[in-house]
């Protein structure tokens, strides 16, 4: 059984870095009151149509790579999108977000925001991406 354990593990492993394209975004510039965490990773294959994140946030909710979709690919950006569910407000409540990363392809600009089911709030945040 611990044989099939570390197999299933290297083939997960595997195959999250069969992405066609990854990035780290920094956005440790701005506050958001933790709703956005500062570095975010991006694993995305448009051919495939496939998108996976991880951050503290994420990582909050389950080890390794989050499911996420690629919302857009056009010749000037990629957005990825994903949902976090049971987030802890600083109030203790139960919050589900919605999470919108945007890589600029030239520039590498990243943009990301964070909507609160149930909440006008919209926590948005500006930085950098670099490939990995």
């Amino acid at each position: 059984m611990k044989k099939q354990s570390i197999l299933a593990a290297a083939l997960a492993l595997l195959g999250s870095s069969a992405f066609a394209e990854s990035y780290q975004c920094d956005f440790s510039k701005g506050g958001n009151r933790g709703w956005i965490a500062p570095v975010v990773l991006v694993e995305l294959d448009a051919d495939k149509g496939t998108a996976a994140v991880m951050d503290g946030i994420t990582r909050s909710k389950q080890d390794g790579w989050f499911p996420a979709k690629i919302s857009a690919d056009t010749k000037k950006r990629y957005t990825v999108s994903w949902t976090v569910r049971r987030l802890k407000s600083s109030t203790g409540q139960n919050v589900n977000g919605d999470f919108r990363l945007t890589v600029q392809k030239a520039s590498l600009d990243g943009t990301i925001s964070m909507l609160p089911h149930g909440y006008s709030n919209k926590f948005t945040n500006k930085g950098k991406c670099k490939l990995r």
